[in-house]
Formats: structure tokens, C-alpha cells, sequence
């Protein structure tokens, strides 16, 4: 998304299924709905919950942008079952009672509903939001039983 701060897919020093790793600044927030929502229809999510997730996204990455020094970087993984989006900014950490944060309330509402979590990490050099959801178990593929009437070549 930012320059210098490409596109990336590869598993990272953490573990997991990286799916994505960018830059983020305002101007870029709806390419950035289009991204997460992709990676969320990869990671396994399905409608509905893949857009409440990726709402999610966007209302805390909103915040970052706008209250934590204009850029940030987002990551999304798939580790251990879940899909994890952790969402970066250089701002100066949060205050509490503020009302700029009624975005970082409704991400995490939207999280919970879910059955998510969001977790803040924050200090004077920045703040780390984490969006964490767990990933509905893969399906094996259906195979038709054969057919009573099939004859069996001999």
C-alpha cells in the first residue's frame, strides 16, 4: 500500500500464514477494506462474519491513522486456528475517556460478536491493536457415495 512498504505473503518471524503486511496511511483506507476483505475470504471466514471482521478492521485502522500520527502498519495472519490482524501507529499511545475512540468501541464490539477479541498495547511511542477471531474448521471434501444402480465392470 505505502511506499516502501510492499505487498508481502510469506510466513514472517512469527509463525503462522502471513496474508498480509502494509503501510497505512488515511488516504489508503479503502484499498485497505478491498485487502482485508480479501484475506479474510482466504483465511476461511465466510459471509457474514468475514464482514463484520473486516468493519472491524477498518473502524481500528481508522483510529490509527487518524489519532496515531497519520501512518501505521497492518499485518494479518493466520496462526493456530485464528486470524489475527495486528494494526501499528507511531502516535503517542492512547488516553482514556476520549471520545475519538468510539471507533476502537465499535471494533471491539464487533470483534466480540465474534466471539473475538481486541487487545491494545500501548506506549509513549505508539499503540498495537490486535483483532484476533477464531477460523471455523476446514471441511473435507464431499465425495459422492456410488450409486446403487452402478455396475461394476468385471
Amino acid at each position: 500500500m505505502s511506499a516502501g512498504r510492499p505487498f508481502e505473503e510469506s510466513g514472517g518471524e512469527r509463525g503462522g500464514q502471513r496474508l498480509l503486511w502494509a503501510g497505512l496511511d488515511a488516504e489508503e483506507l479503502p484499498l485497505l477494506r478491498v485487502l482485508v476483505t480479501e484475506c479474510a475470504l482466504r483465511a476461511g471466514l465466510s459471509p457474514p462474519s468475514h464482514g463484520v471482521f473486516v468493519q472491524a478492521v477498518v473502524e481500528s485502522a481508522a483510529h490509527a491513522v487518524t489519532h496515531g500520527g497519520d501512518t501505521g502498519t497492518i499485518e494479518l495472519r493466520v496462526l493456530a486456528g485464528e486470524l489475527h490482524c495486528e494494526i501499528t501507529d507511531g502516535g503517542p499511545g492512547l488516553l482514556t475517556n476520549r471520545p475519538e475512540a468510539h471507533g476502537l468501541r465499535l471494533a471491539q464490539s464487533l470483534v466480540r460478536s465474534l466471539a473475538g477479541r481486541l487487545e491494545l498495547h500501548t506506549t509513549p511511542r505508539g499503540t498495537t491493536t490486535t483483532l484476533s477471531v477464531r477460523l471455523p474448521a476446514p471441511t473435507a471434501p464431499t465425495i459422492p457415495a456410488p450409486s446403487a444402480t452402478t455396475a461394476t465392470a468385471r
